[in-house]
């Protein structure tokens, strides 16, 4: 169906699901239809459109009836982009928003939604009423507040029963001073589509769909904040900033001048053999790439909630056994490279006198030192991260810098040290 004009049929149109309305409402601003809809109708429609103030600033009056059928979970949002909407909210919800808005967005409280609570002597024809289907997972408290348990809509078959005959206990819940990056964890063993959320034993509200894939964004916005150095508070100062980032940038400065004096102490090598020059910035390249892969195995680890020594062995070797196959894939292509640039150049580099031995040989050996420096910067990137963590630092953040610098020092040491013993 096409998004209807102002001359369609109204029937039609309050037929149609509160996300279809939404959208036509985006589009035309009809206060005639605003007018004409009921204030538990608008208050469905409203969380989904674009021009929300438009619509509650046309409404006059009616406006307190209509804000305060709206979960808080999107009042939250029409009050901090308009302190105005404010004054429309009763007790109730004022001490809900002031209590989601003092925990802040890094703690599950701020996620809260108030709506599919119900107190356990409610009849289950009220509550299918007041749910309209919109979730099948229904919270449920007594008349003190306190957290029950909940209740399946599907099983609510009798509709003269109460609540009360249909609480299941055992179903996970949250507190609210849940850290978000701690719940990420403790989702992992779940994966439901909502949460009570607890407070000293009291049933504060929700965890909805919308809360879970809004929390989820900002946990990875956070990590992409924290790769680039950027403290969790996104407000804080350039001063701030330039805090977090310049310590682990000086790390780097350091390590690259122990890697340039590193590499110093090698220049008879490499004017013996000047090709090593050349491949060792290709096996640096490749090595880092390999580590930045092998990382994410180690994040991943320390991100779960009940990592244990062994659990964090069988994955290292997992990611081992991976770069070895990776090794012997990259090994098996350099080699016919190394060996056809050798033999099509006629590069030789120990006697003035070309021999296609060498290209052999020396294929064979690049390829060597290769396939070592792949495994060990896989070792080296899995490492950093738990050791990291085990000294309480913020791995997010180190590990990048860390990982490059030090994968650098010891495959530059490793490629040395073979060709040493090789050439």
């Amino acid at each position: 169906m096409d998004i209807l004009t102002k001359n369609d049929s109204d029937i039609s149109l309050f037929s149609c699901s509160d996300v279809y309305i939404a959208k036509y409402l985006d589009k035309n601003l009809d206060k005639n239809l605003i007018s004409e809809l009921d204030d538990d109708r608008l208050s469905k429609i409203i969380p989904y459109t674009k021009s929300w103030s438009f619509i509650l600033d046309s409404l006059g009056p009616r406006i307190r009836n209509v804000i305060n059928r709206i979960d808080i979970y999107f009042i939250r949002k029409f009050v901090i982009s308009n302190k105005k909407y404010y004054t429309y909210l009763d007790e109730n919800n004022k001490n809900l928003l002031y209590k989601a808005l003092h925990y802040g967005n890094e703690y599950i409280g701020y996620y809260i939604s108030n709506k599919n609570i119900f107190y356990s002597d409610e009849k289950a024809s009220d509550v299918i009423i007041k749910t309209h289907n919109s979730s099948n997972i229904i919270f449920v408290k007594d008349r003190e507040e306190n957290y029950l348990g909940i209740c399946y809509l599907k099983h609510l078959i009798n509709k003269n029963d109460e609540l009360n005959n249909h609480i299941k206990h055992n179903f996970p819940k949250v507190e609210s001073k849940l850290h978000t990056s701690d719940f990420i964890r403790y989702n992992h063993h779940y994966y439901i589509e909502a949460y009570p959320v607890i407070e000293d034993g009291k049933l504060i509200g929700a965890l909805s769909n919308k809360g879970l894939n809004d929390l989820l964004e900002f946990e990875m916005d956070d990590d992409y904040y924290k790769l680039a150095g950027i403290t969790e508070n996104r407000l804080n100062t350039d001063n701030e900033h330039l805090g977090r980032k310049l310590p682990w940038l000086f790390v780097s400065l350091f390590t690259s001048f122990a890697l340039s004096m590193m590499s110093m102490t090698f220049i008879d090598k490499i004017r013996q053999v000047p090709l090593l020059a050349f491949y060792l910035f290709m096996i640096l390249l490749v090595s880092n790439g390999v580590a930045f892969q092998s990382v994410a195995a180690s994040l991943s680890f320390l991100r779960k909630r009940n990592n244990t020594v062994i659990s964090g062995l069988r994955l290292l070797y997992n990611e081992v056994k991976k770069s070895i196959i990776i090794g012997l894939v990259l090994s098996i292509i350099s080699f016919v490279i190394i060996y056809f640039v050798t033999t099509i150049f006629k590069i030789d580099y120990f006697d003035n006198v070309y021999y296609n031995s060498d290209s052999i040989k020396f294929a064979a050996d690049m390829t060597l030192i290769l396939f070592v420096s792949v495994v060990a910067s896989s070792y080296i990137a899995f490492a950093i991260p738990m050791i990291i963590d085990r000294f309480d630092y913020d791995y997010s953040i180190a590990s990048s810098i860390l990982i490059s610098s030090i994968t650098n020092i010891a495959i530059t040491s490793l490629f040395f040290l073979f060709c040493y013993i090789l050439f």
